[in-house]
């Protein structure tokens, strides 16, 4: 992050990184911390014009916020991670699954969901007629064994996706 800085000197250049750590909106909190913590081991904390503390509540906050957006973006079906980064952010955040308005039971229909669609959209490139046959089938199988459903759910069956290997003799 500091390599854009030419001119500023350390402190200028870290202070610019704890007010980007304090804006609610940044997405790299955790990094400039990160950043943060490295300088302060040679100026101090206090130098720079925080303290530990603070900068526990930044990164606590940042979980959170980032909880929060993958946990919507879950909801609406949008984006291609798993419930696991929510509760990485909730352990690494010390708060509770109520504190980000959900609960154990939606986080795991929440992936149910998640590995279905997954599934149904390598079926589709399958029936579709894309090219590595062998690793989407696999990828099928993977998240139906993942998420802890049945070929039948997705609208799909074992002869099926053995037919996609068969056509012409596949070299797949």
């Amino acid at each position: 992050m500091f390599r854009i800085f030419k001119k500023l000197s350390l402190e200028e250049r870290v202070a610019y990184e704890l007010k980007c750590a304090r804006d609610e909106d940044e997405d790299d909190t955790d990094v400039r911390i990160g950043e943060i913590k490295r300088v302060a081991m040679l100026i101090g904390l206090n130098s720079i014009g925080t303290s530990e503390q603070e900068l526990g509540e930044l990164l606590n906050k940042h979980y959170k916020r980032t909880a929060i957006r993958a946990l919507s973006n879950l909801r609406r079906g949008v984006g291609v991670i798993d419930v696991s980064l929510i509760r990485l952010m909730v352990y690494n955040g010390s708060f509770e699954l109520a504190d980000i308005g959900t609960s154990e039971q939606e986080l795991k229909e929440i992936s149910l969901l998640y590995y279905k669609n997954m599934a149904k959209e390598a079926l589709l490139r399958l029936r579709g007629g894309c090219e590595n046959k062998k690793d989407t089938i696999r990828m099928v199988t993977f998240m139906t064994s993942v998420g802890g459903f049945e070929l039948a759910d997705i609208g799909t069956s074992e002869e099926e996706l053995r037919s996609f290997l068969d056509v012409n003799n596949s070299k797949d």
